[in-house]
Formats: structure tokens, C-alpha cells, sequence
């Protein structure tokens, strides 16, 4: 069957209700068509974008703990002028104040042990969450394919 647009004028005239209705539905199923392509490449498209913007945030996250300094910092790498000075104050040590000073640095130790502690658990939920987003983006594009 001719398309409609490609008869001369006195044909259209000519064609019965008929036709013209099996024509306009045959043109209605190759727009739904194209309108299904189109969605689906939509939905792709905003998958793979959404894989990438997750793969630049690990990456920007990734960058900013690189650039943390490290928690162990020896006595040689202080920067502070005025723990440099408490240092240079106390090179002298009396036994007694040993002792005090044993006791301090064990409650020090629990206290960065807590610290560490709680440090691992919010980075463990900060990855898993990513990891979940991570699963989420790739199941999509899964789907999608």
C-alpha cells in the first residue's frame, strides 16, 4: 500500500474509510515504535550518567582521603610552636612525674583507641553506602540492556 503522502490529491479522494483508517493505524504503531527507542535510550543514557557522576564522587572522595595527613604523626613532623616548646620545657623528668605522665598516656591511648574506633565504623557506613549506590547504578544499567 502507497504511503498517503506519496499518492496525488485525486487518489486521496478516492481512497475508502477503510484504507485511510489502516494507514493512520499503521503510522500510529511506527510513532509508538520510535517513541519506545527513544525512551529507552533516554533510560540509558541517564544511567550510564549516573554510573559516571558516582564514579566522580568515589574518585573526588578517594582524592580528599589521600590528602588527609596520616593520624601517626612522630615528634620530628610537629609544626606547632608552642608543643615544640612544651617539649623543649620538659626534658628534664622527675621519677614522680614519670609516673603521672604513664598514667596520662594511658588514658591518652583509650581515647585515641575510641576515637579510631568510632573513625572506622562512620568510614564502613560511608563505603557501604556507596557500594549500595554503586550496586544500584549497575543493576540499572543492567536492566537497560
Amino acid at each position: 500500500m502507497p504511503k498517503i503522502n506519496e499518492l496525488p490529491e485525486n487518489k486521496l479522494m478516492t481512497l475508502t474509510k477503510t484504507q485511510l483508517i489502516k494507514g493512520f493505524m499503521a503510522y500510529k504503531r511506527a510513532v509508538n515504535v520510535e517513541i519506545k527507542n527513544l525512551k529507552s535510550e533516554l533510560a540509558q543514557s541517564k544511567a550510564q550518567i549516573e554510573a559516571e557522576r558516582i564514579s566522580s564522587k568515589l574518585l573526588i572522595e578517594e582524592m580528599l582521603v589521600a590528602k588527609r595527613p596520616s593520624s601517626s604523626m612522630s615528634c620530628s613532623t610537629i609544626e606547632n610552636p608552642e608543643l615544640k616548646s612544651l617539649v623543649a620545657a620538659t626534658s628534664y623528668i622527675s621519677d614522680d612525674e614519670m609516673e603521672d605522665e604513664q598514667d596520662d598516656d594511658e588514658d591518652d591511648d583509650n581515647e585515641a583507641s575510641k576515637s579510631d574506633s568510632q573513625l572506622e565504623k562512620s568510614s564502613d557506613v560511608s563505603n557501604s553506602s556507596v557500594n549500595k549506590s554503586s550496586n544500584k547504578v549497575n543493576e540499572k544499567s543492567r536492566e537497560n540492556k
